[in-house]
């Protein structure tokens, strides 16, 4: 009957018990809030839930495509830096640390947030390119309170990191091979391997 999108989104969730009433209300409300946006603006949400879901290439594709429109042109300098900046998030988890420290780089010049500042000197630190981690220290007038947060944070997350099981599981593997047990440190490979692939696949 041609009915408007509100409509039949209501018809469906109403025609079954899978979401209770609040949970409907809810999204009809977001429908609501979507439904006179621009549509620069509705990518945004898409390419945000995307990434707040741990779908990186999604949410990258999203932003490259929003950064590539030419209703980018309208965006404030601000808000172009903090699509970068999530844009550059997104990297991370696809790309690795090269081109995700040169869009943090970007974002920041952009949006000014001290947040895109922090990850872009993360970044260069873990690339293990020291000079150039002091020079923008330097030239960005980071304080001593601010760097010295930064690097114990750093050191707190990489301590993190060596205590966590995959950490605890590839120095198991490490010592089945030592050891000779080979057939063991095979399956116990393909096993993690698997994991791996199946959250990948996921995502």
């Amino acid at each position: 009957q041609k009915a408007d999108v509100k409509t039949m989104v209501t018809f469906i969730l109403c025609s079954a018990d899978y979401y209770s009433e609040g949970e409907i209300k809810g999204l009809l409300k977001k429908l609501d809030d979507i439904t006179g946006m621009p549509k620069i603006k509705r990518s945004c949400i898409k390419a945000d839930n995307s990434l707040s879901e741990g779908f990186y290439r999604e949410a990258a594709a999203e932003y490259e495509k929003i950064l590539g429109s030419v209703e980018a042109k309208e965006l404030t300098p601000e808000d172009y830096g903090n699509i970068l900046h999530n844009l550059a998030v997104s990297k991370v988890h696809t790309v690795g640390l090269k081109e995700t420290a040169q869009l943090m780089l970007e974002a920041y010049e952009r949006n000014h947030r001290m947040e895109s500042l922090l990850q872009y000197l993360s970044a260069i630190k873990l690339l293990g390119d020291e000079v150039l981690y002091r020079e923008k220290l330097e030239e960005y007038e980071v304080s001593d309170e601010v760097r010295d947060s930064l690097e114990n944070f750093m050191m707190q997350i990489r301590e993190e990191a060596e205590q966590s099981q995959s950490m605890a599981d590839i120095i198991a593997l490490r010592q089945m091979k030592e050891k000779g047990q080979m057939l063991k440190y095979y399956q116990k490979t393909e096993e993690l391997l698997e994991t791996w692939k199946t959250e990948i696949r996921r995502k």
